[in-house]
């Protein structure tokens, strides 16, 4: 509604385009029929065009890697898209893709990361569970568990598990003032060894020759079979924990299929855009085009782009140029931007005087004609004379058109007044 009263330019924005050679004609067709202002090519491309398309590839390389990276946490290929894509808005798909997917698999590494852990800890749990069964059968059950793992002033203990081959070689090279109790599982054989501390550094070297695993136990004063049971009710519940991670990460890949689908195809669209001009640039066939496009009809200019030339890219550069004027008014006040035009055209960021001008005209001319006849005179020879006068070389031509709304409007102010 205030634009009947005061208006503004529009706001203009500058954009270059980077477009292969054989499609610039074609380009430069679209952009001027999209009302783009001041289209031209800029010839051979400037570093920074290069560097913006340099910048654009890595870009599109990151984001195929994040997409292959999803993908391989799938069990199956995922090629299903339930859905249409949109070409108009690729690169800000793309970006918004990007974010989406690099949360997924942030919540995905972090499930698999705990799935990890949790199998980790069930694993040394188990191990733990065996090791202390050999315990209780070569030593007994009155044992405490911080007995098992302890090194002070006079004595030390511990616990190690090697391969049984591997540990024949501690068990008949043990200093004599330390005692080594052992039991088998398997292939493997588990040592109890407690001794002087003085013989602690050469026990461990033994160990270290054994390739042995020293099994440490926490400083728990409790006895090997309550700690055997409370590790059995914690393997439990690591598992039942492992089981709802595992639930959940599937959940977490179900529920993003559709997404993962969608950023494979704005991928493979992407890829083959920056091939071509890739393939233009190495060439020498890649040409810029730019102008000056107003900020609503930017999304108008990427839709009509990617349906009719599909191999471009819009690179943001900074420019020194001033931007041009194109006045922005209601539809019935368009004919008399040619008064405004007359006296000057107003500067981005300026009022535009043309609803004013067009009010004052419109009275003025009224109020000097003031007679209906007059004004059903103009109306006719308008409507129906003028084009057919001779005076008027081209009565299709954008400026003539406009002047001859402009025209109507007056003759029906002079009829009214």
């Amino acid at each position: 509604m205030m634009a009947f009263i005061v208006s503004t330019p529009e706001k203009l924005r500058y954009i270059r385009l980077l477009v292969p050679k054989d499609l610039s004609s074609k380009t430069l067709n679209v952009l001027q029929d999209l009302g783009v202002m001041h289209v031209e090519t800029s010839g051979e491309l400037s570093e920074e065009d290069r560097e913006k398309l340099r910048s654009y590839a890595e870009k599109v390389r990151v984001f195929s890697n994040l997409v292959d990276a999803v993908e391989n946490y799938y069990r199956f290929t995922v090629v299903d898209l339930k859905r249409e894509v949109s070409l108009e808005d690729l690169d800000k798909i793309l970006e918004e893709l990007h974010v989406k997917l690099s949360k997924v698999r942030q919540e995905v590494e972090n499930l698999i990361n705990n799935k990890k852990k949790l199998a980790d800890e069930v694993s040394e749990c188990q191990k733990q569970i065996r090791v202390l069964e050999v315990i209780r059968r070569v030593v007994g059950d009155n044992l405490r568990v911080s007995e098992l793992s302890f090194t002070g002033e006079a004595l030390f203990s511990m616990v190690a598990l090697g391969k049984s081959q591997d540990m024949e070689q501690l068990i008949t090279s043990i200093p004599r003032d330390v005692v080594i109790k052992w039991g088998l599982i398997e292939d493997e054989m588990v040592v109890f060894v407690v001794g002087v501390s003085s013989a602690l550094k050469e026990v461990q070297e033994l160990l270290s020759k054994a390739k042995a695993d020293i099994i440490k136990f926490p400083q728990q004063e409790v006895l090997i079979p309550d700690y055997l049971n409370y590790l059995s009710k914690h393997v439990e519940e690591l598992r039942t924990t492992l089981a709802r991670t595992d639930q959940e990460l599937e959940r977490v890949l179900e529920d993003n299929v559709e997404l993962l689908a969608l950023a494979k195809v704005i991928n493979d669209l992407v890829k083959s855009r920056l091939d071509l001009l890739l393939s233009a640039a190495s060439g020498e066939y890649l040409l810029a085009v730019e102008g000056w496009v107003p900020e609503e009809f930017i999304k108008t200019v990427e839709s009509r782009l990617s349906s009719e030339i599909g191999a471009y890219l819009i690179v943001n550069v900074s420019t020194d140029k001033k931007p041009p004027s194109k006045l922005k008014n209601p539809r019935i006040l368009k004919p008399f931007e040619l008064l405004t035009r007359f006296y000057g055209l107003p500067s981005p960021g300026e009022w535009d005087p043309t609803p004013i001008l067009t009010y004052s005209f419109l009275v003025f001319f009224g109020l000097m004609m003031a007679d209906a006849v007059y004004g059903l005179i103009i109306f006719l020879l308008v409507k129906y004379v003028l084009d057919r006068s001779g005076f008027i070389d081209n009565p299709y031509s954008p400026g003539y058109l406009t002047l001859k709304k402009m025209l109507l409007v007056l003759s029906l102010s002079a009829t009214v007044f």
